[in-house]
């Protein structure tokens, strides 16, 4: 039951990256997703989990944005594919619901990282997984920086 959990959780992440990547590139609106996350008869906290990577994804889209802008080193965010985009959105919403401690007990980093290059590979190719995989460890490397600068002023 837990191994299907996890697996149903993989594909709610790859599903909110599809959404995400319709809505950047397509402009497809909320109402007319329902019909994607109906065909994927996801269990109650699948779906639950799902539906609270996307809202974090709207709540801390600007945020989200500046920090995969910062972790760019030499680039704009208007040269970054609409997928990989939507990949990194959605691993900085997982990000960001693991620091409110809002996402299931074995989320980590770790995790987070490997689904965002298993999606990248497989829908954008192994250079833009470079891409993600430089700008998730930056981001990561980031935030942790970031936790520790209170520790450090004591």
């Amino acid at each position: 039951m837990a191994g299907s959990l996890v697996f149903q959780q993989k594909a709610a992440r790859t599903l909110a990256f599809k959404i995400l990547f319709q809505r950047k590139s397509l402009g497809i609106l909320k109402l007319s997703e329902s019909w994607l996350v109906e065909e994927e008869n996801f269990k109650a906290p699948v779906l639950q989990y799902l539906q609270q990577v996307l809202a974090f994804s709207e709540k801390y889209q600007q945020e989200l944005e500046q920090k995969i802008s910062f972790a760019l080193i030499d680039w704009k965010m208007d040269r970054l594919q609409t997928g990989l985009y939507a990949v990194l959105i959605v691993a900085g919403s997982e990000m960001k619901m693991m620091e409110a401690k809002l996402a299931p007990e074995k989320l980590n980093f770790a995790v987070i990282a490997n689904e965002a290059l298993e999606i990248t590979q497989k829908y954008l190719g192994v250079e833009a997984k470079k891409i993600c995989n430089g700008v998730l460890q930056k981001m990561h490397d980031e935030r942790d920086k970031a936790l520790l600068l209170p520790e450090q002023e004591l």
